[in-house]
Formats: structure tokens, sequence, C-alpha cells
């Protein structure tokens, strides 16, 4: 029996989260790959993770967009203890032009500043990358 990909997208209201994840043939899943992380009242990727899945790693983590719409279970990954492996958007804004943007709006939310943690370091390095080629 072939190995089968299972793509999984929840209905969190208002935003966005799908999962992606390869099972093999005995039923094991593969890296988990994550769509935005939005939750809803009664779902939280983040502790799907760790209580339905009984895991404590998501591979891959692909933000959309850098609005609380679908980022607003990112926090609930360090309350859960699960580590994001990898995470992936779009190299612009900045973090600081992000963050400038984002604070016109009032104060920031803890998921939109744990985001902006996250990449504070990814802009130098896709810079000195894409300055050196």
């Amino acid at each position: 029996m072939p190995a089968e990909m299972i793509l999984k997208i929840w209905d969190v209201e208002h935003g966005a989260c799908a999962m992606l994840a390869p099972r093999d043939p005995a039923g094991v899943l593969g890296k988990l790959a994550m769509i935005d992380c939005s939750d809803a009242v009664h779902f939280r990727p983040s502790a799907f993770i760790r209580e339905f899945l009984g895991r404590s790693r998501l591979d891959y983590l692909f933000v959309t967009n850098a609005d609380l719409d679908q980022l607003s279970d990112l926090e609930g990954f360090w309350e859960n203890d699960v580590v994001i492996a990898s995470s992936t958007r779009n190299p612009t804004p900045s973090p600081d032009e992000l963050r400038s943007i984002k604070l016109q709006g009032g104060p920031l939310a803890a998921d939109v500043e744990r985001f902006l943690d996250i990449h504070q370091s990814y802009n130098r390095l896709y810079s000195n990358r894409s300055t050196s080629t």
C-alpha cells in the first residue's frame, strides 16, 4: 500500500489553519507542515499537535500574512511545549517595519510579538544571502 498525503483544513471562523503531513502504510505520520496557525473557540492547532497527535514538534510553519487572523495560536505552541523547527514568511517588510505598522493599530498581541521575535534575525540572514550572490 503506498503512502498518502493528509491535508486537514480547519474551520477557524476567521483566518486560516491547515496541516499537511505524509502518512506511511503503517499509519505513521511524517513531518508536519502547517499553513497559518489561527485558532477558534473550540480548536487550537498547538493543542491538536500536542494532545491529539502526541507530538512536540511542528516541522514547518508557513505564514501567509503577518496578521492575528493567521497567527492567533502562535503563542500556544510555546504554552504547549511544541517546537516550531522552521518558519517561513515573506521577507518584507522587515520585523521593525512591521512592528511600526502594527503599532498604529494599538498594542501588539502576544502572538504578533512572538512572530516578530522569530523573524527578527530572518531578514538579516536573507539580506546577507541576497547581497552576497
